[in-house]
């Protein structure tokens, strides 16, 4: 798997497309200027098959990964990646008018080693070996950032893959599909955040041209894959911190669906998707569906899943939002840097601390106008309530959580027994039987020792148990 990703080199991120304006011939200007150098050699070098020239076309911080990748028997061998070429002509190439920077998904940092930074949208027809999700036989659409520094070198700071072009005056009937920021999951009521956590998950691939629909995908193994595939490596802090946003993103996408009746709620990749007769195109997280178990080659990222399982980022007035994230992003955009994950890692924040960083709506910059102004709260589903405001019941008590400021029901927490009674250490109600794992237990079924975690631990699926016993909370309270 991360030989095929390395091999097309699309290490930049997983919503570059979803961020991507619609691209139309009528928005680009001077369609005769002739494209950059560092552009056409870099197609001159495919051709010519001269790969250990390409790299120094490449800006620093990408490099290693070429020269890495052209080393690699087994790419040349099964033609991957610059190697699936049999040859390449640039058919057309337009500048933009201004350069797209939710697109590039570069630091403002980083752009100030280059003089100036140029977008161009070039279609490239390709001869290949095999017709592949990232490359194909005909006409393919790229954009290339070009940047220019004091001493007028360039390099190529970016290269990405939109989809194969069937015109070469950049027209098409199938535009690359904008992804905005929906509107924040509203502040939940009458229940917990667990509850918006699907058991399944439906994901739209593409194989060989061809739309692939992988339906009832199990969502926590979605997000041990997907995580896998964006960040691979790193201390388990920037792990723990992308897991979180893979996570809570296709949590949105299935409470925001878009494709009609195709029971998916996320595209991997880049795929053209129909639906109500308009084809569009996608990309949301890679997932890997041919190799769905991939995240058993690292521990480290089960790990992050589980450990992060029960966090949620919720804007200042306690609305879901969804979670970008891409390559590389600016701090407090709104957007999580993967790479800015890493490196923070690395330095000593927490998964807690990364992510506010990069999702606090406090400065100017942030991208999304419908997150509320103000820090974002990264908080745990284990709710703890107030004083309860309702009439409690054995299952549990409803108030307004002191974690997340949610209004709903929480399960009692129970005092070992004393005179065949427990008792809520929340909400003081008591009872002679209380809930241990599915059934009803009697006060001489529970030690006289065991405190209230022990209690909780001997729940064995608390998130299904609470989400049981919040609808019998709300029936009763109904009735």
């Amino acid at each position: 798997m991360k030989t095929k990703v390395l091999s097309f080199l699309i290490i930049a991120a997983t919503l570059v497309m979803a961020l991507s304006p619609t691209i139309y011939a009528d928005e680009y200007t001077d369609t005769d200027i002739t494209p950059p150098k560092v552009i056409t050699d870099y197609i001159s070098y495919i051709n010519e098959c001269e790969y250990d020239k390409i790299p120094e076309l490449i800006w620093e911080e990408d490099r290693f990964l070429y020269e890495g990748f052209i080393n690699l028997e087994t790419s040349k061998i099964n033609h991957e990646g610059l190697f699936n070429y049999k040859s390449a002509e640039l058919i057309s190439a337009v500048k933009a008018e201004s350069v797209d920077d939710s697109l590039l998904g570069i630091t403002d940092e980083v752009k100030k080693q280059y003089a100036s930074i140029e977008q161009w949208i070039c279609v490239i027809n390709a001869s290949v070996y095999e017709d592949t999700q990232y490359l194909a036989e005909g006409n393919n659409l790229f954009t290339f950032f070009v940047g220019t520094k004091d001493d007028a070198s360039q390099v190529i700071i970016a290269k990405i893959y939109h989809g194969k072009y069937v015109d070469k005056n950049l027209t098409s009937d199938a535009p690359i599909m904008t992804m905005g920021q929906d509107d924040p999951l509203p502040k939940m009521q009458y229940d917990t955040w667990a509850s918006l956590i699907p058991d399944y998950i439906g994901v739209i691939c593409a194989k060989d041209k061809q739309m692939v629909k992988i339906e009832n995908v199990s969502f926590r193994d979605y997000c041990y894959n997907t995580t896998y595939c964006e960040l691979s490596y790193g201390d388990s802090a920037g792990l723990e911190a992308v897991a979180v946003a893979v996570k809570q993103f296709a949590i949105h996408c299935t409470q925001n669906p878009r494709f009609g009746d195709l029971n998916a709620s996320v595209v991997s990749d880049g795929v053209y998707v129909e639906v109500n007769g308009v084809t569009n195109y996608y990309k949301d997280q890679k997932y890997d569906y041919e190799n769905p178990n991939n995240h058993y080659q690292n521990h480290d990222i089960f790990t992050a899943v589980e450990t992060t399982w029960n966090y949620f980022v919720l804007d200042s007035e306690y609305a879901m939002i969804r979670t970008f994230h891409l390559r590389n992003a600016d701090e407090y955009s709104g957007t999580l840097s993967q790479t800015g994950a890493r490196s923070l890692a690395a330095q000593g924040y927490s998964f807690i601390e990364i992510l506010k960083r990069y999702y606090d709506n406090t400065k100017s910059g942030y991208l999304w106008e419908t997150v509320a102004k103000g820090e974002v709260k990264v908080v745990n589903m284990d709710h703890e309530a107030d004083i309860p405001t309702y009439e409690t019941n054995i299952y549990g008590h409803y108030g307004t959580c002191k974690i997340c400021g949610c209004g709903h029901d929480v399960l009692h927490k129970w005092s070992a027994p004393v005179n065949g009674y427990y008792r809520c250490t929340i909400c003081g109600y008591r009872t002679s039987s209380i809930i241990v794992g599915e059934s009803i237990a009697e006060p001489n079924a529970v030690p006289e020792s065991m405190n209230a975690s022990e209690l909780w631990a001997a729940d064995a699926d608390p998130v299904r148990f609470a989400s049981r016993t919040g609808a019998i909370m709300q029936s009763a309270r109904r009735s």
